[in-house]
This record gives C-alpha cells, structure tokens and sequence, in this order.
C-alpha cells in the first residue's frame, strides 16, 4: 500500500495566528484508500438523472465533494482531528498540495501494466 508523508511548517503558515498554526502545522500522512472506501465515496458523490426521452442514465460526480472525501479518507494522520471541517479550513495551497498527493498515492495502473499478467 502506497503511504506519502508532507510536512506543514509554520512558515507555510505565515501571517497566521497561533492557534490555527497549531491547528495545521505538522506531519500529514497519506494512505492509499482501498476499494471499498473508494465505491462509498463514489456512491455518496454521484447524482443520477434520468433522461426521461432516450431513456439514459446519466451519473455525475460532484468533484468537490469528491475531493474533500478523498482527502478525509486517506489522511491517516494530522496535526488535528481529520474532518470534514478540517480540511474544508485548510488554506488552499496545503490543501491543494495535500489533493496532489492522495491522487499520486491512488494513481492507478495503466491497463498496459504487465502486474498480474500470467
């Protein structure tokens, strides 16, 4: 199982007070989510339509909420309780660096990949 780490810094925090830097300053560790928790989290961020004329069912994702799932998901440890207002809080550029890495951790394989071949 893939696991990155990511260290906040105060510095990265600057010109925050020191509550929130307590908050946020510290080790991230990011695990790589297993099947499972990825169909939950897909199941809870799908909106399905039905198109009533050609008779199609359309599925999307709401990406946000998609995002912030994940995040939640696999962060195995933080500097605070992982929750869903944690991260909503988390200033952007760590939060979008924090995204960057779940999705390299659950990067999955190009179908071309000899894993599992006989």
């Amino acid at each position: 199982m893939n696991v990155k780490t990511f260290n906040v810094t105060k510095k990265m925090l600057k010109g925050a007070d020191e509550d929130f830097i307590s908050r946020y300053a510290g080790k991230y560790v990011i695990k790589e989510w297993n099947f499972g928790e990825k169909q939950d989290i897909l199941e809870m961020c799908s909106v399905q339509d039905f198109d009533v004329e050609t008779g199609d069912i359309k599925v999307n994702i709401k990406s946000s909420l998609y995002n912030i799932l994940q995040l939640k998901t696999c962060l195995r440890e933080a500097p605070s309780p992982v929750t869903e207002e944690f991260i909503r809080e988390l200033p952007n550029r760590i939060g979008a660096k924090l995204l960057s890495l779940v999705q390299e951790v659950n990067k999955e394989e190009d179908e071309d990949s000899e894993e599992g071949k006989d």
